[in-house]
């Protein structure tokens, strides 16, 4: 496998299984914190996304970007023939794709 693949996939593995920091890393606080009671800390939720949720959030993510290059892609395969039927000056062709993304992906 490409190297690139392999870091990607050692990113995406370290966003969607994180390991706790040990507690010796963790910088110490000159102040230290006020106590919390029993019924804060119940209230508090856990930061991030539970598991499952989290997975199909990075793979909509992934998905929506590639669909994003693959549109773009197809567009400029396409942007010699548009050009040809709008008779448009190569430098105006540019702006043919760029007006076309800033529509469809705003």
């Amino acid at each position: 496998m490409a190297p690139a693949v392999l870091i990607w996939r050692g990113a995406i593995r370290r966003f969607l299984f994180p390991l706790p920091m040990p507690s010796s890393t963790l910088p110490s606080l000159a102040i230290p914190p006020e106590p919390r009671s029993a019924t804060a800390d119940a209230q508090c939720e856990p930061d991030g996304l539970p598991m499952p949720r989290r997975a199909l959030a990075v793979a909509a993510v992934l998905g929506a970007g590639m669909l994003v290059v693959l549109d773009g892609a197809i567009a400029n395969v396409a942007l010699p023939t548009i050009a040809a039927r709008l008779r448009a000056a190569p430098a105006d062709a540019v702006w043919i794709i760029t007006a076309y993304q800033l529509a469809v992906h705003q």
